[in-house]
């Protein structure tokens, strides 16, 4: 019978994760490292030329508001999350420019109008793929980006529907609404 091998094995111990008097640490417990939290943050924008306004943070990876505080103050800006817990962290936070990156309906979407009031200096936007979930949105000050299906067949209007995707984006402004892209928004923090 061939020995099991695991994965943590094969790396070298790195004593920077010692964690001193373990034994009055209560478990389960989450163990965060500034140090190298900050040194994350600081290689990825290193990485991306020094321009932090090109990164869109998912919370996701981050969650909790201490990691948060400590992208804003290094300079990140723009976020997005999938939920309305991670939405109003993040604009607790300081985060400018939120993106509710899932498409929102019913008591999530009454929420997220909701946070948006709260919170009127942060720009926020969602997604939207049908005419259905843009209705939701009238009135708001929301912005609205498309969910496109990038091929993963998750969410989102099919690229070759291009008839369909301009009709949404044409509705986004008869509704009152501001149309975003990425690709626009990019353009813009360039040309400051």
């Amino acid at each position: 019978m061939a020995t099991q091998k695991t994965m943590i094995s094969e790396f070298a111990w790195d004593s920077r994760y010692e964690v001193g008097s373990v034994e009055d640490v209560m478990t389960p417990a989450l163990v965060v490292y500034p140090e190298i939290i900050a040194s994350n943050i600081e290689r990825t924008v290193e990485l991306l030329g020094g321009d932090a306004d090109r990164w869109r943070v998912h919370i996701k990876t981050a969650k909790l508001g201490y990691t948060l505080r400590m992208m804003v103050e290094s300079g990140i800006r723009n976020f997005k999350c999938a939920t309305t817990l991670e939405l109003l962290v993040a604009c607790q936070c300081g985060a400018a420019d939120v993106l509710l990156a899932y498409p929102s309906i019913g008591a999530n979407a009454r929420r997220v109008r909701e946070i948006a009031e709260e919170f009127p200096r942060v720009r926020l936007s969602v997604l939207v793929e049908s005419q259905e979930q843009l209705q939701q949105w009238r009135g708001s000050r929301l912005g609205v980006f498309l969910d496109i299906n990038s091929g993963m067949n998750r969410t989102g209007l099919v690229q070759s529907h291009g008839e369909e995707i301009v009709r949404l984006v044409r509705a986004i402004g008869a509704g009152g609404l501001e149309f975003r892209s990425a690709l626009l928004r990019r353009t813009t923090s360039r040309n400051r």
